[in-house]
């Protein structure tokens, strides 16, 4: 049997998702104005969106509720 080697391909741009949970380093004032940008699920789509239309080729997540 042979042995078949798979390539694997890593993104070279990933969207980190932790910021979006309200743990940053950027200002109060940022991290409220992003949080009211990314609440709803629409707007949150938007900026997914964004990040694919900028480069990000993935989304790293932590489990959470």
């Amino acid at each position: 049997m042979a042995r078949v080697k798979a390539k694997i391909v890593c993104p070279r741009v990933v969207l980190g998702a932790r910021s979006l949970g309200g743990i940053s380093r950027a200002s109060r004032d940022r991290m409220l104005d992003m949080t009211a940008r990314t609440h709803e699920p629409e707007a949150l789509a938007v900026t997914l969106s964004k990040a694919i239309g900028a480069g990000a080729e993935a989304v790293l997540v932590a489990p959470s509720p």
